[in-house]
């Protein structure tokens, strides 16, 4: 296992952008040299793992959920942590890898074309 310390680890993207990952706005940082995935947000209690480990553990059926509210709080709460599992990637990802990102609302939106000519897209359901 690759020891990575955590405060060296910079978000990537939510896992729920995975496996079209090319989609997503990312390229190619699954292959990256240090790259550690979560199984929840990486702010909440979770693990963390390299990628060739990582991958294959994640509830894909959890992560992609459209629905994560639930009566039970703390089941409610743990859903939300695995809806934001993460990619970390040590360092920077280089500006080469990024080819677009999602937002939440035409105010994001517009704010992001202010300042880069890459491909955007609104996509509420990835935001809560």
């Amino acid at each position: 296992m690759i020891r990575v310390d955590v405060k060296d680890l910079h978000f990537i993207t939510y896992i729920s952008n995975i496996p079209s990952i090319q989609s997503a706005g990312i390229r190619d940082v699954l292959a990256l040299q240090g790259v550690i995935v979560t199984d929840k947000n990486a702010a909440r209690e979770c693990w963390f793992k390299p990628v060739d480990e990582g991958l294959p553990l994640l509830n894909r059926e959890e992560i992609y959920a459209s629905f994560w509210l639930d009566d039970d709080y703390w089941e409610q709460e743990s859903r939300k942590g695995i809806k934001c599992a993460e990619i970390l990637v040590p360092e920077h990802v280089e500006p080469r890898y990024i080819i677009g990102a999602y937002v939440a609302n035409q105010t994001a939106l517009d704010a992001f074309k202010r300042i880069s000519d890459l491909q955007v897209e609104i996509k509420r359901s990835l935001f809560f």
